[in-house]
């Protein structure tokens, strides 16, 4: 990942049990210099779509605060960040997909275009959404491009970016865990699944060369011991919906659980690439 030189790049994690922080500067490859995570207050935050982001805003300030106050003391973390990006939790968002023809849209089609893919996803009217959007190089077989749109509850980035104004920030992206997980990963040219373990949920996200084709939050949470049945139930889904075979599977989350998946992944024929959450969060400054 190539950068130019610049201030620091920050990254910082939500999720209902964990924030976490990432620092990192770019001259020439994206370099990290400074990782750290703080625990949450049981019920600080929600991972849903339809939840606020925060039930205690206080402690979840108190919490970042914390961190970036370690990160000022150890010399790592000026006073305004060249980017910041919020990596939250893929049950708060979706991810639709539509090939388009001809010249990439404007920034008001585009959004407009995106809303159309993502309306039949979202729970929520599509006008209470935040919606991005993006036209990837990747072409569909007929020459077409694929536009991927990604959307989230309006209010609830709101409140993100909020949090994030308290420390004089502003946030430039807000990205789900999996395509944070994904992107950190690179090697684009593979089928894979992307699989985020986090405060006790799971999250999948499917790429076929770089591009995001099914996306996944459960609700509730997957006991490690049950993805020897969940791995092969999603690879039949993608070869019967998708007609496409899995390759690898980019395994994100903590240690034991990271061990665990790799050993489900052995037996379903899956190459797996393990990632620490901190690890997964450097994707998010790629885009």
């Amino acid at each position: 990942m190539a950068f130019g030189q610049g201030r620091e790049r920050v990254a910082i994690g939500f999720g209902p049990e964990m924030i976490r922080l990432l620092i990192a500067r770019g001259n020439g490859t994206l370099e990290v210099r400074h990782e750290d995570a703080e625990p949450l207050p049981e019920g600080t935050a929600n991972a849903g779509l339809r939840a606020p982001a925060f039930n205690n805003p206080e402690a979840m300030e108190a919490a970042l605060r914390r961190l970036v106050e370690r990160a000022r003391a150890a010399g790592h973390l000026g006073s305004r960040p060249e980017l910041v990006s919020a990596v939250i939790p893929d049950g708060a968002v979706k991810i639709g997909l539509a090939p388009i023809q001809g010249e990439p849209p404007g920034r008001t089609e585009g959004e407009q275009m995106a809303r159309w893919v993502l309306k039949d996803l979202m729970p929520i009217d599509s006008e209470q959404a935040r919606v991005d959007w993006a036209v990837l190089q990747e072409q569909a077989e007929d020459g077409a491009h694929w536009l991927v749109g990604i959307g989230a509850d309006a209010e609830r980035v709101r409140e993100i970016e909020e949090m994030v104004a308290r420390f004089g920030w502003k946030v430039g992206r807000v990205v789900p865990w999996s395509l944070a997980a994904a992107l950190s990963a690179g090697d684009a040219s593979e089928h894979g699944l992307t699989l985020c373990e986090g405060d006790g949920a799971l999250s999948c996200l499917f790429e076929a060369e770089g591009v995001p084709r099914f996306h996944r939050a459960w609700r509730a949470a997957v006991d490690p011991s049950e993805l020897d049945a969940e791995l092969p139930a999603l690879q039949r889904y993608v070869a019967d919906r998708l007609e496409m075979t899995t390759a690898r599977a980019v395994l994100c989350g903590e240690e034991s659980w990271r061990a665990v998946a790799a050993s489900a992944c052995a037996v379903a024929g899956l190459t797996a690439v393990t990632l620490t959450p901190a690890e997964a969060l450097t994707g998010a400054l790629a885009l």
